[in-house]
């Protein structure tokens, strides 16, 4: 397969031969969404989280999951929370686990 440059222009450098020239291509990049903060949660999802997490530890988890890297102060601090009992919970629950295990009651 054989490059054919010939639809491209060519100047002459200094040297004397051709040189190809290059176009370049703008691309609009389209403006950026800004959120005002009225549009924002007034009240954290990952709170929710927390609260439910008492009922079923499982929403801890997933509290810590989807919400410890939020944008926003008060959602990335309730999934910290989430995160912080997910971690307790599962803690506790081995513990548990090993004590029933080592006297004999499982």
């Amino acid at each position: 397969m054989v490059n054919n440059h010939s639809d491209l222009k060519t100047e002459p450098s200094q040297s004397g031969t051709p040189q190809p020239q290059y176009r370049a291509i703008l691309i609009e990049h389209p403006t950026p969404v800004i959120v005002s903060p009225s549009s924002e949660r007034q009240f954290p999802i990952a709170a929710l989280f927390f609260i439910f997490g008492f009922l079923c530890p499982f929403f801890w988890l997933v509290g810590a999951c989807c919400c410890s890297g939020s944008w926003q102060p008060y959602e990335a601090f309730w999934g910290n929370a989430n995160l912080l009992m997910s971690v307790v919970f599962i803690m506790a629950s081995l513990i548990y686990t090993t004590v029933m295990f080592a006297t004999g009651r499982i």
